[in-house]
Parts: structure tokens; sequence; C-alpha cells
């Protein structure tokens, strides 16, 4: 089964014999094309050109990341291929105001009931919890989208212990411990899905919800919205309540007037990950087996049959599938 493979340190992504080998300070490791499913730099490491030709002809792509685990980009291996017919009907879908409204209203709609199940297997108040389906707009809908995750983090620091709590959400930088997990969380997210989007014939710059980006691939990020709950919000609860990540100095740093994980907390954070995302689980429709990076490419493509007209998007929400 191929992996993630993860970078901390500072060093140099080369090729020796269509093997992969980073050189770095803490020394030399090798790893085969083989079993990677893609490569991710979390420093300030280089790679030459002959690792990024070997990376092409793999079709593996190489995810970039910032000074505070923000997602900076990703090399596409070149033999990716789109799909022409698919890449009209994805603009024909966001160009029409009440088709992209229906498709953005169906994916609130998942994101609140994964909102619902989370919470609610913790007792919390749930009243809040529901938006106004007469918006006439997506620019209302997130406005909407804004109001229950507001609330949806007061609930959340219910249930995590004090240091850990949200109080308000902060990005970069995150200002506390809670942020910081969160923020590291949902970039390590939308890197798995536009890895996967890789492995389907979307075109990732076209999104429905978010408005499409020069800077970034937008239909992963309405993707994300889907997952950030039962994969990113669930994971954090699991670290922090087992104790895996601890509100010390060894896990965190103040850095930039924010607070960010350690190098040794991102190590920590993304070994647990991986763990995490190759948890499995029975699928109640397809009876078998599958894994939680899985359910990113099943989602991706109920999203295309969305967007044929063939069946309409039914957002993941956990314990249905």
């Amino acid at each position: 089964m191929s992996e993630d493979y993860i970078i901390l340190s500072d060093g140099v992504l080369k090729v020796e014999e269509k093997t992969f080998r980073f050189d770095s300070a803490q020394g030399l490791k090798r790893f085969p094309a083989e079993d990677v499913r893609s490569i991710n730099f979390y420093s300030g490491g280089e790679v030459t050109t002959g690792a990024l030709k070997l990376a092409s002809e793999k079709g593996i792509p190489v995810n970039f990341f910032g000074y505070y685990g923000n997602y900076l980009g990703t090399y596409w291996p070149g033999e990716k291929l789109l799909s022409g017919d698919l890449t009209v009907e994805q603009v024909k879908l966001y160009l029409d105001g009440r088709r992209r409204l229906e498709a953005s209203l169906l994916l609130m709609k998942g994101v609140l009931e994964n909102m619902k199940s989370f919470l609610g297997k913790y007792g919390n108040d749930l009243s809040w919890a529901q938006i106004d389906e007469n918006v006439e707009t997506v620019e209302e809908l997130m406005l909407e989208e804004g109001r229950v995750r507001k609330r949806y983090y007061e609930e959340f620091d219910r249930i995590v212990p004090e240091e850990f709590s949200i109080t308000e959400r902060t990005r970069r930088p995150p200002l506390n411990m809670g942020n910081a997990l969160i923020s590291f969380g949902n970039s390590r997210l939308y890197a798995e899905i536009v890895t996967e989007s890789h492995y389907t014939s979307l075109n990732p710059t076209i999104s429905f919800y978010h408005s499409p980006s020069e800077r970034r691939f937008s239909l992963p990020l309405d993707i994300s919205e889907v997952f950030k709950v039962p994969y990113v919000d669930r994971f954090f609860v699991k670290m922090v309540k087992q104790e895996i990540i601890k509100p010390t100095t060894q896990f965190f740093s103040e850095e930039g007037g924010g607070i960010l994980l350690s190098d040794y907390g991102k190590k920590i954070f993304l070994k647990e990950w991986e763990k995490w995302m190759n948890f499995e689980h029975f699928h109640q429709r397809l009876k078998r087996v599958v894994s939680h990076r899985e359910m990113i490419r099943l989602e991706l493509y109920k999203f295309i049959k969305h967007v044929y007209c063939i069946e309409k998007y039914s957002p993941y929400v956990m314990g249905r599938e």
C-alpha cells in the first residue's frame, strides 16, 4: 500500500537508481517510488529536476506547505488527464446560479449533519444547528455557514480540555494551541483531497461553493468542508483526550506572534494522521471495507455524478455510510 511521504527537515530530494533519496543533516533516507502516494514538504527542503521527473513518471503529486503549516501548492504529475467534457459540465454548474446554489445547499446540509452527529455524542446543545434554506445566493449561504461555525466552536470547546479551547477561530498565525491543531489538520486534509482529485477526471480549479481562485485549487476547498468535522475535529479530540498531543513546549512553540506545532509536534501529528486516514470501516452501501482516505475519492466520484446530473449529490455523513 502506497503512503504519503512526509519531509519535516531541510535537505535535498534526489533520485538514485529510480529510487527517491532525501539528504539532510539527520542523514540519508531512501524510499522506492512504488511505495509513495504523495510527497509532502513541511520544511525548506529542495527538489532536484530528477526527483520531479521521477514523480511525473510515477504519477506522484508533490505538496508544499508554508511556515504556519498552511498549504502553498502542488507539483502535478504531467500525465494527469482532465476530462474536457467534465470540465465543461463543471463550468456550466458554476455559471448556473440555481444549480450552484442547489449544490452548495446540499453541501452545507451535509456539513451541518456532521456537526450534529459529532456533538450529539457528547450531549451538546443542538438547538442552533440549522441554516436558512431560503437563501437566494451562495454569498448569503456563506454568511449562514459563518454563523453556524461560530456556534459550533463554542460547543466544541465544551468537549476538549481547556488548554485546547478554540475560543475564536484564528489562522495566520493561530493564536492558541487549539487553533494551531485545527489549522494544521485542515491544511493536511486539503492536501489529501488535492491528491485524491489527481486520481479522478475532475478539474480541481473549478469549484461550486467557494469562488474559483488563481492561487489554489478551489474544488478541494469545497469538498474539505464535508470532512473537517468527521476527520479533522474528531482526530483533534482523539489526540488531546488520549494525551498523544499535550499542551507543553515539547509539542508547541511560540513563533511569529502565534502558537504553532513544534517540529516534534508535527512529527507526532502526521504519524498519527497517517494511521487515522488508513483506518478502515465497513461501508454499508458498497458492502466492503473502505479507509478514511478512500472515502474522499468516493466523495469526488459522487460529485462527478451530480455534475453529470446522474445522481443528486449526497455529502458524506459519518455513521451513515
